[in-house]
């Protein structure tokens, strides 16, 4: 029984984590101050790695799916090292939005007890 029961906390816990980072990423993105522009940096680094995937794979006759993925972890690799500092500033965003989630739902917590 106690596996079970260790399985379900587990289970609870990854569920608490993802609901935190999808709240933290939907502040990021719609929620923010700044978050028209984090939408507009997202698209962008989209297309770029669209763009430059589409460029690699042009240039191979015959593609399968692992030459495919590593293309596109290489191109998201170049990419996200040359935007190392936008990418610190997002991550540092979420993190805020997080400590809010985070202490909104500790007030909520806390007034319905």
């Amino acid at each position: 029984m106690a596996t079970k029961t260790s399985k379900a906390l587990v289970t609870a816990e990854i569920a608490a984590g993802l609901a935190a980072v999808g709240a933290a990423a939907g502040y990021y993105f719609y929620g923010s101050d700044d978050a028209k522009k984090h939408r507009q940096m997202a698209a962008k680094w989209a297309r770029d790695l669209k763009k430059e995937v589409t460029l690699q794979t042009k240039k191979l006759k015959n593609i399968d799916p692992e030459d495919y993925a590593k293309i596109v972890s290489a191109v998201a690799k170049r990419l996200s090292d040359a935007r190392k500092d936008s990418l610190a500033s997002g991550i540092k965003a979420v993190k805020k939005a997080k400590r809010m989630v985070k202490k909104t739902a500790t007030k909520k917590t806390e007034k319905s007890s």
